[in-house]
């Protein structure tokens, strides 16, 4: 195994929030009517995550919140007219991190055990001391160590700083362990 991580910065998808008594069924009508970016299933756990189309996800985030990550311009809902549904857009800057040993590198930031976490689970965590998002990237063709990282917005470029500060350290780390 190398030390390779890579980090990168993703603008080709937006981060929508659908919330309200309305939510679920304003998703599952729109996985019906096939809507812009199709939704084939709602995850109906706390944190469960479904896969969409062009490595987009929808995430439970509680009763009546969901969040959706889709290519821009193919906003798969709008907020219905009658009800307290409302949808916005989230600017989240969200980062892919990928490389053999991307998961080793997250799981030495974190007491979360990520050896036990399955793919389809959202999971809410602190990184340098920043309430953050990871999920797997659904990537294609599929690559176990690719995962996604988001966060509020206002800790963006601190939040970029340090993954990137980390990485170099971890790179630095391991290549010392192995004699290289």
């Amino acid at each position: 195994m190398t030390a390779e991580v890579f980090l990168k910065t993703l603008r080709n998808h937006q981060l929508l929030q659908v919330q309200g008594p309305g939510a679920r069924a304003l998703l599952e009508a729109a996985s019906t009517q096939g809507a812009g970016t199709a939704i084939r299933t709602v995850p109906t756990s706390v944190f469960g995550k479904c896969s969409l189309p062009s490595a987009g996800f929808i995430a439970c985030l509680g009763a009546g919140k969901y969040l959706l990550y889709v290519p821009l311009g193919a906003a798969p809902v709008s907020p219905a007219a009658d009800s307290n549904t409302r949808v916005f857009s989230r600017e989240d800057p969200i980062y892919r991190i990928s490389g053999p040993s991307a998961r080793m590198w997250l799981q030495s930031l974190t007491p979360v055990d990520l050896s036990q976490w399955p793919g389809d689970q959202f999971v809410m965590l602190r990184l340098f001391g920043i309430t953050c998002w990871i999920t797997p990237a659904d990537s294609h063709p599929p690559t176990e160590e690719e995962i996604l990282l988001g966060c509020d917005p206002s800790y963006g470029s601190y939040f970029f700083e340090s993954l990137n500060a980390s990485i170099k350290y971890h790179k630095q780390n391991f290549l010392n362990t192995i004699g290289g």
